[in-house]
């Protein structure tokens, strides 16, 4: 069965989903710019997988250690299957792969076990976080709101506000000087390096309804299971679900109002939106099912796209 190799993190199902999701993207890639040359999509198929797979191996790694994220193995398919579901438009570069990483860092820390002493050191490293991301794009401050979910553990509102005040101080004006001293300018200025585009631009704009499709599916049973209470999470899980609805809500608004930076509409979806299809897979108990399913989204992925590019030709 396919989905056995994924019911727990392990050297196999890392492997397995490394070359999955090698594949999807270089499907997606080939389907978006069918114009591009066989071997510049297989280099940039390999870059963005191994962009994916080091957040595959920050989450194998924190699984294996049973330290704080909680992603669980099913991840490690949902990951190819919504892969072959993405609207790849273009635009995906370097700034927007750090800046997703930076965003998997504050999930880390959301998923903590808190205290009186962690919440104020949670607060403050959240402080930096996104204060870098939105030195690099200011709607990104958006992100400040997620604090919000930590109130119940905040014990000491006025330390918690100076915390908060203080990293985003300090984190400022090192970012402003260090940005002065490179580039003679106080403000953030995409540079060549951060631009370089991974992904190809995608000829076909009507792929976009088959994520959008997704994302409602995701959606969908990030309220319903939660509502009926049929998944069991413990706290920190809880606080990483609420984390995860957030993420995939703000990548919603980014791409309604066009709030991202350059291309790339849906690309930070892509984290939120495999994490609440993985636990749709997880959820269903008999492996025949779970496999007829996966292989089904994926085969529906294909022939989607297939039929959109014929279309649209």
């Amino acid at each position: 069965m396919i989905t056995n190799i994924f019911k727990r993190v392990s050297i196999e199902s890392i492997v397995a989903s490394f070359f999955l999701v090698y594949l999807a993207f270089f499907f997606n890639l080939k389907i978006s710019d069918p114009q591009s040359s066989f071997k510049l999509l297989l280099e940039k198929s390999l870059i963005l997988t191994t962009a994916m797979m080091i957040f595959n191996l920050i989450i194998a790694y924190n699984e294996h250690k049973k330290l704080n994220i909680r992603f669980g193995s099913q991840y490690l398919i949902s990951l190819p299957v919504c892969i072959f579901f993405l609207y790849i438009d273009g635009g995906l570069d370097i700034q927007k792969i750090l800046i997703g990483t930076l965003i998997l860092f504050s999930l880390n820390i959301f998923s903590r076990d808190f205290n009186n002493s962690s919440i104020l050191k949670s607060i403050f490293s959240l402080g930096i976080i996104y204060t870098i991301m939105s030195f690099v794009n200011i709607n990104l401050s958006f992100f400040f709101f997620s604090i919000f979910f930590l109130l119940r553990y905040i014990t000491d509102t006025k330390k918690s506000i100076i915390s908060l005040i203080l990293s985003v101080a300090v984190t400022l004006q090192l970012l402003l000087m260090f940005t002065y001293l490179i580039t003679g300018d106080f403000f953030y200025h995409k540079s060549e390096f951060m631009s370089v585009n991974i992904s190809t631009a995608n000829n076909f704009t009507e792929n976009e309804f088959i994520w959008i499709t997704l994302i409602v599916i995701a959606f969908l049973i990030a309220f319903f299971y939660n509502k009926k209470r049929e998944l069991k999470f413990n706290s920190q899980n809880k606080m990483l679900n609420i984390f995860m609805i957030f993420w995939l809500i703000i990548a919603v608004l980014f791409r309604y109002f066009n709030l991202y930076s350059g291309e790339g509409k849906w690309s930070m979806s892509l984290i939120p939106a495999a994490y609440f299809i993985g636990i749709g897979i997880k959820e269903i108990k008999k492996d025949f099912w779970r496999d007829i399913l996966v292989c089904s989204l994926i085969i529906i992925a294909v022939s989607s796209k297939f039929y959109f590019a014929h279309t649209s030709s």
